[in-house]
């Protein structure tokens, strides 16, 4: 199975569902077609470091 690469405001943007739309992870997992680890994972990200989350990647790869 390859390894799929996100950009920051596509994990900006699934956190923000859940954390500011208040989306359970599920959907959320279920809509993007993301395991729910990774999400979780990105909510963490979010909140411990705000915008500045996810440096890295620009562009889906």
């Amino acid at each position: 199975m390859k390894h799929r690469s996100f950009t920051q405001e596509f994990k900006r943007q699934a956190a923000l569902l859940s954390l500011n739309e208040s989306i359970p992870v599920q959907t959320v997992t279920k809509k993007l077609g993301v395991h729910s680890n990774s999400i979780y994972r990105w909510i963490q990200e979010y909140e411990k470091h705000g915008e500045g989350a996810f440096p890295g990647l620009s562009t889906k790869l």
